[in-house]
């Protein structure tokens, strides 16, 4: 049987794929989180279960579908820093609770930073889904590695839903030093570029890169190698794009924590949280009626005049390129002094936050520090957050070598990491 359309005859059986099978091809390239294929390509691997599910509000809705899902029991639910609701301030404890009459659990409390074994042992599995940023000094890196652990202990499946890097593919900064590890440092490099979903898989490939100071991978860590990993991957993700996936927009975003209320206070939080026991100080809240972001907008302490200003804006020019990034004064209303600077992010694939930090604190010493008296207030807080001591040793030199230098140097690390990066990529 044969039809009539304007481009000639066409057989029956063509036409019925053109009318029915095509709309069912149609959605292939949309953008998938982990988190909605869980319930379609991958619900044999809760299907009857008792689950443990660790998350918080950017997660919610996987686990809301969860509890409400008959064929499965979220017997309990798992919380890291800042809750489950994400409003717990940076450091303070989280304590346990209820949520929908199912017992919550803190992983984050004093002397706890992973799940107990035994509140695993009911379960079959733990499903694990955290919308993350990228960044090795945000606690969710570690928060991932040690429920890992906590998992590979009690012998159960650990289901990671894996979901965009917040920070896109830039790899950044110094790669951390075995000696610099802490619960803020884990390893390699100050942002990696990978997904959750890579990190795990790269995690039970390269116990070395993992074995430092405070996570010995002698001893009970030496089980992860053991654990039953499933990574639920997205479809169709763009890692150079990271959080911004086609339809995605700032509107979309679910704050991480307090101080991460949007994706360009992620992008600069890379650079900018390296501020911490230095003077110049990252902005975290806003001043009266002015319009900054967590981030985005830094202080500087000594600045009044708005010449002094745009002559530190220049110098820093002359250092370094700032590619992808304007600097942009600003009049802190609350003083009356110009002293903050505005990142204003012009080109996301360009800007490399860290070194845009770097240089910030380099024209710093240069101008206002030169010799060996430097603007730290707690030097061992800033080598513990930079991941290592030798950036701080140039800034302690009486006699600062060339920007350049430093940049090649970080530029090094950065390579040598993406070599290894490149065994667990998972998304082109």
């Amino acid at each position: 049987m044969f039809f009539s359309t304007r481009f000639g005859f066409i057989p029956f059986f063509l036409l019925f794929i053109l009318l029915f099978c095509l709309p069912l091809t149609a959605g292939t390239n949309e953008f998938r989180l982990g988190s909605e294929r869980l319930f379609s390509d991958y619900y044999d691997l809760i299907e009857g279960k008792n689950i443990g599910f660790f998350g918080n509000k950017t997660s919610r809705v996987t686990l809301d579908r969860l509890i409400e899902d008959s064929r499965v029991e979220v017997k309990r639910i798992f919380v890291p820093e800042h809750g489950l609701d994400g409003t717990v301030l940076a450091g303070d404890s989280v304590a346990d609770s209820l949520y929908r009459d199912i017992p919550v659990v803190s992983a984050y409390a004093p002397g706890k930073r992973k799940i107990d074994p035994a509140d695993l042992s009911d379960l079959d599995c733990l499903v694990f889904e955290i919308q993350d940023i990228g960044n090795r000094h945000y606690t969710y890196l570690t928060t991932l590695y040690l429920q890992m652990t906590a998992c590979a202990q009690a012998g159960i499946p650990f289901i990671l839903l894996d979901r965009p890097n917040g920070g896109g593919d830039m790899v950044e900064g110094p790669v951390l030093e075995g000696a610099y590890q802490s619960y803020i440092g884990l390893f390699g490099p100050n942002a990696h570029g990978m997904t959750q979903g890579e990190l795990a898989r790269l995690f039970l490939g390269e116990g070395e890169l993992l074995d430092g100071g405070r996570y010995d991978r002698q001893g009970e860590y030496s089980v992860l190698t053991s654990l039953e990993l499933h990574v639920v991957e997205m479809q169709n993700y763009d890692r150079e794009k990271g959080f911004w996936q086609k339809g995605y927009s700032g509107e979309d975003w679910i704050s991480t924590s307090p101080n991460i209320p949007t994706p360009l206070s992620a992008l600069c939080y890379k650079g900018n949280g390296l501020f911490d026991g230095y003077e110049i100080k990252e902005i975290v809240s806003q001043y009266s009626s002015m319009d900054l972001v967590q981030f985005q907008d830094i202080q500087l302490p000594r600045l009044k005049q708005k010449e002094e200003l745009l002559y530190f804006i220049d110098r820093c020019y002359d250092n370094w390129n700032f590619e992808g990034l304007q600097l942009v004064p600003v009049k802190n209303e609350k003083t009356g002094n110009w002293d903050i600077l505005h990142f204003r992010v012009t080109d996301l694939a360009r800007f490399h936050s860290t070194l845009a930090t770097l240089a910030i604190l380099y024209t710093w010493e240069e101008l206002y520090y030169p010799g060996e008296e430097n603007g730290y207030w707690d030097r061992d807080r800033f080598d513990k957050a930079m991941g290592n001591g030798w950036v701080s040793d140039i800034f302690m030199k009486e006699q600062l070598v060339p920007f350049a230098q430093l940049a090649e140097r970080v530029s090094r690390d950065e390579e040598a990491f993406r070599a290894i990066r490149a065994n667990y990529l998972i998304y082109n």
